[in-house]
């Protein structure tokens, strides 16, 4: 199991692990499962879903569920396929398992390959300039590689006039053009830095983990390893299909941060993790919870030991909690007020890598790009109303909700930089479908101080897990 680990260009990896449902964890209390009872047999459920996001454009999601019981009865096994495409080229496939034995032991496995042509990089900061971000990309306004020589005075589509020009008109009264009195237009500096705060990633992903409910009180201990291949290159002087003019250089040749080599071949980012979770979410509602909480901390740690290029570090705490409200009233028409509020704080160590960096944005800020604020340290929280307002009819039949949210957060280089000025903030609400409280599809739509932003994705995306 991974918790918030929703990296600065994994936002394409954000939507494909929210995207996939999990199976309810075993409650420590249970006893083995009565001997009598024959098992089941293997049940295969398919389906295809649409899903998106401001980050990642819109696509298709392809997912083959496969569960059913061990031989003896005592366990149950659980598989994933999942794939997704989306029109800006992102393809991604996962194979996952998680296999449930008697005595509250978890094992499960992951493989992945995902392949992102244009993954964001903005950079470390808290304070993002998102118009002056949308005036680069829409070209109007020049970036290091394609300023102009001379301040354009008149701007045009396709030329615009420079102060030279002017100054020939007003002066000497000179009305013919001139080469040298020309800057490139909007649309020139659009396709010249329509990928400025992009590059191309390719990943390869192998995971692993046990897990133990420890005791009567429900903690479950997790040791697990994540094995990452990278290969991250700029698209500086590539041309794009349908354009004319190459790619200017781009943010991430120009800051050269730590993982990126564009002459390195690809890189390991191997990670051995240690975690301690206190969950007392209801077993049969693990997915779609309206009471109890999740609280815990994890490590994360690569090195030399773990066959890494890198050497960091990442501790992460989180909190999630919820509670239903006025059930005496609403439950006698099968309806649900829940609140739901999160709490999480990430300190990296070391030389991260960037493509490994974690950020604010997407699912962790609501309103805002995926990773579009970078740091060491990390923290921030959430607020949720959620609505059932059109029960299902029966226990495995399908209910219709609404939610209204509120995020806030920031990001600083360390503890000691972090104050109450600077934090970002965004709301909005959204659509909630849930099939049987077993898993939801959601549509939300975030606006923060500069932009919207819109998620629709398979599972809530206040529930940060994986």
């Amino acid at each position: 199991m991974r918790t918030l680990n929703y990296t600065a260009p994994h936002i394409c990896l954000v939507l494909v692990l929210a995207l996939t449902p999990r199976a309810a964890w075993p409650d420590p209390a249970e006893s083995a499962p009565n001997q009598d009872d024959p098992p089941g047999e293997w049940q295969i459920i398919p389906f295809a879903l649409p899903f998106g996001s401001s980050d990642v454009g819109n696509g298709a999601l392809g997912n083959v569920i496969l569960t059913g019981p061990t031989a003896d009865g005592s366990g149950e096994n659980t598989i994933f396929l999942s794939g997704a495409a989306t029109d800006t080229g992102l393809n991604i496939f996962f194979a996952k398992g998680i296999f449930e034995r008697a005595g509250g032991w978890i094992f499960s496995g992951e493989l992945g390959l995902i392949a992102d042509p244009k993954a964001a990089y903005f950079g470390r900061g808290n304070v993002q300039d998102l118009p002056e971000i949308q005036r680069v990309q829409e070209g109007r306004e020049p970036v290091p590689g394609s300023l102009p020589a001379s301040p354009t005075f008149i701007e045009g589509r396709d030329a615009s006039f420079n102060q030279r020009a002017a100054n020939d008109f007003l002066i000497n009264g000179d009305t013919a053009i001139t080469p040298d009195e020309l800057n490139p237009g909007r649309e020139v500096l659009r396709q010249q830095q329509n990928r400025y705060y992009s590059y191309s990633v390719r990943r390869q992903i192998a995971s692993g983990a046990i897990q133990k409910w420890i005791g009567d009180l429900p903690f479950l201990a997790t040791l697990g390893f994540s094995g990452a291949r990278t290969r991250a290159y700029a698209l500086g002087g590539d041309r794009e299909p349908g354009e004319f003019f190459a790619n200017t250089t781009t943010l991430l040749e120009l800051d050269q941060p730590i993982g990126f080599d564009e002459n390195s071949p690809a890189v390991f980012s191997n990670t051995g993790l240690v975690g301690l979770e206190f969950n007392t979410l209801p077993e049969e509602r693990d997915a779609h919870p309206n009471s109890g909480f999740r609280t815990g901390v994890r490590y994360e740690g690569a090195g030399r030991g773990t066959g890494s290029h890198y050497t960091y570090g990442r501790a992460t705490a989180y909190h999630h909690h919820y509670l239903n409200l006025f059930e005496s009233y609403f439950g006698q028409s099968g309806r649900e007020l829940v609140l739901a509020h999160r709490a999480f704080a990430a300190q990296t160590f070391e030389d991260i890598p960037f493509f490994e960096e974690q950020g604010l944005g997407g699912v962790l800020l609501r309103g805002f790009p995926g990773n579009q604020f970078v740091d060491r340290v990390m923290l921030g929280g959430s607020l949720e109303l959620r609505f059932t307002a059109f029960p299902a009819s029966s226990p495995d039949g399908v209910s219709f909700g609404f939610l209204a949210f509120a995020d806030s957060g920031r990001v600083a280089p360390t503890w000691h930089d972090v104050d109450h000025e600077c934090w970002h903030h965004a709301f909005g609400g959204g659509i909630d479908v849930n099939i049987g409280n077993k898993f939801a599809i959601e549509l939300v739509i975030g606006k923060s101080r500069f932009q919207e932003f819109f998620i629709l994705s398979e599972g809530h995306t206040l529930d940060l897990r994986d």
